[in-house]
């Protein structure tokens, strides 16, 4: 299931309704005229939202080029405050969907990343949250753990985008990062406060070369358990240069290994990386921007079709669902309240409580006076005020992650972005 995601482009989807007049019947032939007058409403509403977003991150994000000083206090806790829950509705908006503490942990515990395993250190991290939008499987090759020489292609559990909002401990800037086809159980190492540690299997064989530098002392100690005589300062002397060559040895290969662990995981996330910081939310805005269109478009082609079942928004919802399957072999779960409230603030409705929508030509017409008189275009800001919280003074952000998690890993409360 891909939750709400829409998995296809808006032209294909416009064009997937127009092939389909039994099902969106008058409406079907004008689906490419009506997405172009839906998206031009929602572009402008988006780019109002840009503007504001990239004036909040300015003084916060890392790779800013032309940098504002904010030192820590109120001012700096403010704005990440108003910062974090932007970015919530952002990703909201976008049809992401929170991964909840349990889940984070269930990913930390699950293992390994392309046979590294990480180590997260929750001390680092003052605030950390994660999104994710669009399930499937996904072919992973890994080698086999009791014939390493082997490579077993696997199917598994894909996160189709992922989102890690963070701040370190001692910075004021906030962290963005998107990736792409990201494993399930590979979540943990993309976690900016991760480090990589070796497996077991790394320290048997670390550890049991280096103890081959002990080989020398081995006769030595059998003569004196055997009864023989062997001079105390020769056992000694073999006892340290088989000592001391066992931690130059391990030493060595321990930093080799770990090393080598290390240029995996910086693969692993270089190929997998998509943006980051601003890149990131220009890329948020650009996905709100296609799913409001494509939503909006679904739904009301649905409904303005003589075929479809409007009874109650419960059917719009299982029938765009079932059309969706059916064209796409996709399962998704349609935002419909969403979809239905897109289609409030653009004014098409006749008849909202029996959920009539204004014929076709009509729609166009209106869409285009609703864009000239830009009716809505802060429509973002607007919500988005009134949903964010009143949080008094002196409060931690709400994105958190529990700095008294320990050694072992385990996350606090993620959830609230």
């Amino acid at each position: 299931m891909d939750t709400r995601y829409i998995p296809a482009r808006p032209p294909v989807l416009a064009e997937a309704i127009r092939a389909a007049p039994a099902v969106f019947g008058a409406a079907a032939p004008l689906a490419r005229d009506l997405l172009d007058a839906i998206d031009r409403v929602i572009e402008q509403e988006v780019s109002r939202l840009h503007a504001h977003i990239d004036d909040l991150y300015s003084v916060l994000d890392p790779d800013e080029d032309t940098p504002v000083a904010l030192g820590p206090g109120p001012d700096a806790d403010e704005r990440e405050r108003r910062l974090l829950h932007l970015l919530g509705y952002v990703l909201d908006k976008a049809n992401f969907e929170t991964l909840s503490h349990v889940q984070i942990e269930a990913a930390i515990r699950a293992g390994t990343s392309y046979g590294v395993r990480v180590r997260i250190d929750p001390t680092m991290v003052a605030h950390l949250a994660l999104f994710v939008r669009g399930h499937g499987e996904s072919e992973v090759a890994r080698r086999d753990r009791y014939r390493p020489w082997r490579r077993v292609v696997t199917l598994e559990p894909v996160y189709r985008r992922l989102v890690v909002v963070t701040r370190l401990r001692g910075e004021v800037g906030v962290r963005l990062k998107l990736f792409r086809d990201i494993p399930v159980r590979d979540v943990e190492a993309l976690m900016p406060h991760a480090t990589v540690e070796m497996s077991w299997i790394d320290r048997v064989l670390v550890f049991g070369g280096g103890a081959g530098a002990l080989g020398g002392l081995a006769p030595k100690l059998f003569v004196v358990i055997t009864g023989g005589v062997v001079s105390f300062f020769s056992l000694l002397t073999a006892a340290a240069i088989g000592l001391g060559g066992l931690m130059l040895k391990s030493f060595l290969g321990y930093r080799r290994t770990k090393q080598r662990r290390t240029n995996q995981r910086t693969q692993h996330l270089y190929e997998r990386n998509i943006a980051n910081n601003a890149a990131v939310t220009h890329t948020l805005l650009r996905m709100i921007r296609r799913e409001e269109v494509k939503e909006a478009l679904l739904a009301y082609t649905l409904l303005a079709s003589e075929h479809a079942d409007t009874e109650s928004d419960d059917a719009i919802d299982r029938q765009a669902e079932a059309w969706i399957r059916d064209t796409f072999c996709r399962r998704i779960n349609f935002d419909a309240p969403d979809a239905l409230e897109t289609l409030d603030r653009l004014d098409l409705w006749t008849d909202r409580a029996s959920r009539r929508v204004r014929p076709p030509a009509e729609a166009l017409e209106t869409l285009r006076r609703h864009w000239i008189d830009r009716r809505s275009e802060s429509y973002h800001l607007d919500t988005e005020a009134a949903r964010r919280p009143a949080t008094p003074p002196g409060e931690p952000p709400v994105v958190s992650i529990d700095s008294q998690a320990g050694e072992s890993g385990a996350c606090g409360d993620t959830g609230g972005s």
